[in-house]
């Protein structure tokens, strides 16, 4: 079992989380996004945990978002967290 931890800050956002995984998954993952990386083609998604459970929760979505192979990684800390704002608030730096 590995235990991930990810946080973030973005303008007056931030976040954090840790989620438990298997060392096989991360492995794996890691393998699909090397293959993402070299292709820049479709998306690649990694889960960690499962929400509310002691094992936490995280999601990391990378995708390309321009022909110039602009690659966007989308971070998901929660599932059903409470917002004023959309699903998934999208920022550009």
């Amino acid at each position: 079992m590995v235990e991930l931890e990810t946080s973030f800050c973005s303008q007056h956002w931030s976040g954090r989380a840790t989620a438990c995984t298997q060392f096989d998954d991360v492995a794996a993952f890691s393998e699909r996004l090397s293959r993402f990386a070299e292709s820049l083609d479709g998306e690649v998604t990694f889960t960690a945990g499962r929400e509310n459970t002691p094992i936490g929760f995280l999601r990391l979505r990378f995708q390309v978002v321009s022909r110039t192979g602009r690659i966007r990684c989308h971070l998901q800390l929660a599932t059903s967290a409470a917002t004023e704002h959309r699903a998934e608030e999208v920022w550009r730096s």
